[in-house]
């Protein structure tokens, strides 16, 4: 399924192989999304001045051994592009997933990008999909 300009992109801080590839897979399917691997404020920096940006960003409260959620929120939230944190603490604007797993994820994202679950169901995806 190609990616259309009309699909959200998704900044997703992921340095685990196999979960990338499952939270890519599904926000692929499911949101209709692209989505840009981040591993550091710089990268995500360079994603934000892209010519279409991101309109939404997942990160894990620890990544790579560190706490890096404020740090995240403290770029986004002034920009007004929303955030997910895969655990961590309640801040304003930033939408906390407890446990990480797919399904919770994904529903945060699909109400921040106001993707309803008719318009999930309505999607026309092809009988394979390709992962890298």
């Amino acid at each position: 399924m190609s990616k259309t300009v009309d699909s959200p992109i998704i900044a997703l801080f992921e340095d685990r192989p196999k979960q990338g590839m499952v939270y890519q897979l599904n926000l692929s399917v499911y949101l209709d999304a692209r989505v840009v691997f981040v591993s550091s404020l710089k990268e995500l920096s360079g994603a934000l001045a892209g010519p279409e940006g991101v309109q939404l960003a997942i990160v894990r409260e620890n990544f790579k051994g560190r706490s890096i959620a404020d740090q995240v929120a403290d770029l986004l939230l002034p920009k007004g592009i929303p955030l997910i944190t895969l655990g961590g603490k309640e801040r304003d604007g930033v939408v906390v997933v407890e446990d990480g797993s797919v399904k919770p994820m994904l529903q945060a994202a699909a109400k921040i990008l106001s993707i309803t679950a008719q318009k999930m169901v309505e999607k026309v995806r092809p009988d394979l999909f390709e992962i890298a």
